[in-house]
């Protein structure tokens, strides 16, 4: 198996309902809070912001623990408690899934399972960056290229609640430059050939709220490429899975030459060979057990149990 390994953090929004109600409009602060408790009980570090605080979103707050803070995208109902929790930089090779499902069982000491309603509004973010925390040029100019190439693939394995969502866009329907690139795929590869980190995130997106977030690579940002598609995450089955999809995706195309195709020599896919060799990638880091058989359980339009 390969020795190359991945750092990667989740933020999972959810609008939850706890156990015991005993008020309405719920005290927001106090549920956060038995949320860290469930969690520093199970031997897990967590930080809890104040709802009402600043934001204090950096790079070193990623490496101390769990964090409970606020998302402004989500309104909640008087009977729920919106938050975003957010994991510490985990590695495919340190057995990051021991903070998943602890994370999990803390939440179900204190919530219920998020509600299926949810996800029209709930996101699961995956961010994933290279060993050394920092993608180099050549590996995000393949990355930039496959994410291009495949992309109506990938859409076909996304929740639908997920697709079109204002949250997460296709890169293809947010970028100006993408957009001029629809019937020439060429100009697209012969300006990805020599574009600078800085030039990258500006051709894949206008904004963050896109698909495949690029913000995060240039100078000052976390060094990981940012994954949006994944509706609210309902526990740690779902959770496995989209870690698995995004690290698998990136180990994927980081190592496929890209941009040094001419049109005429780019493969002919499918979406069940892509999935394929998206689980195939994920196996090096022993994560194709998470991923769905078919990629129609993974985007939830077939069942799936484990």
């Amino acid at each position: 198996m390969t020795t190359i390994s991945y750092h990667f953090g989740v933020e999972i929004e959810i609008m939850a309902k706890p156990h015991q109600i005993r008020e309405t409009p719920l005290n927001q602060l106090l549920y956060w809070e038995k949320l860290g408790k469930a969690l520093e009980k199970r031997g897990i570090n967590v930080e809890v912001d104040k709802p009402h605080g600043p934001y204090r979103k950096n790079k070193e707050r990623y490496t101390r623990g769990w964090w409970i803070t606020r998302d402004g995208s989500l309104v909640r109902h008087q009977d729920e408690i919106a938050f975003e929790a957010v994991s510490p930089i985990l590695n495919t090779s340190n057995g990051w899934e021991h903070q998943i499902d602890m994370f999990w069982k803390a939440y179900s000491k204190v919530f219920h399972q998020p509600r299926s309603q949810s996800e029209s509004y709930c996101g699961g973010h995956i961010h994933v960056s290279s060993s050394s925390q920092e993608w180099s040029t050549d590996q995000l100019r393949n990355i930039a290229s496959g994410i291009f190439h495949f992309e109506h693939f990938i859409e076909d394995m996304i929740p639908a609640s997920r697709q079109n969502n204002q949250f997460c866009k296709k890169n293809s329907a947010n970028s100006r430059f993408l957009r001029s690139c629809r019937g020439n795929p060429r100009k697209f590869f012969e300006k990805i050939s020599d574009a600078s980190r800085g030039e990258i995130w500006g051709l894949m997106q206008n904004d963050r709220k896109v698909l495949w977030n690029f913000a995060h690579v240039v100078k000052g940002g976390t060094g990981s490429i940012e994954f949006r598609g994944g509706r609210c995450f309902r526990g740690p089955q779902r959770t496995k899975a989209w870690i698995a999809f995004a690290v698998g995706y990136m180990h994927l195309l980081q190592g496929m030459p890209f941009w040094e195709y001419k049109v005429h020599r780019r493969e002919v896919y499918s979406t069940e060979v892509l999935y394929e060799k998206i689980k195939a990638s994920a196996s090096k880091f022993y994560m194709d057990q998470y991923l769905p058989p078919r990629y129609t359980q993974l985007n939830e339009s077939e069942s799936w149990s484990e």
